[in-house]
């Protein structure tokens, strides 16, 4: 076998193996459902304890789990769509992924997690409205200086 012919089978194998790295998420759109009256939806999300995380084999749970099924129900409810779930864990688990998946994704795809809504994020994503607060601060121990400047 030539030295080029098997590069090109190990690329071939990779692009293969990372498909799903790098594949678009979709789910339906709110018209495509209201006409079917079903719905799939995609929730991505980098694990974020309280929030979303998994507790066995396809099982989920935090807050936005919570959210996300009385948002099903009130869809159900209301419009008579019901709506099918998937829970998609970006790829190594990592935060900026999560978002960038939602950015190119097409229909109902929805980022859950905790997420600060800067004035950087606001322009480029639709975000619900906030359902808790936080302070954030930095906390060491008793020994370190304290902070004169950020």
């Amino acid at each position: 076998m030539s030295k080029c012919f098997t590069a090109l089978v190990v690329v071939f194998i990779i692009t293969i193996s990372n498909a799903k790295t790098f594949a678009q998420l979709s789910g339906n759109t709110f018209a495509e459902a209201k006409v079917s009256k079903k719905a799939n939806v995609v929730y991505t999300f980098s694990t974020t304890p309280g929030f979303i995380f998994s507790n066995g084999t396809n099982q989920f749970d935090g807050i936005c789990v919570d959210i996300m099924k009385k948002f099903e129900n009130y869809v159900e409810y209301n419009y008579g769509i019901v709506i099918t779930p998937k829970y998609q864990l970006v790829a190594n688990n990592y935060f900026s992924k999560m978002l960038t998946s939602v950015k190119t994704a097409k229909g109902g795809v929805f980022g859950l997690g905790n997420i600060t809504i800067t004035e950087a994020r606001n322009k480029e994503y639709n975000f619900s409205p906030s359902f808790m607060h936080n302070v954030s601060l930095l906390v060491t121990n008793r020994a370190a200086p304290s902070l004169q400047k950020l």
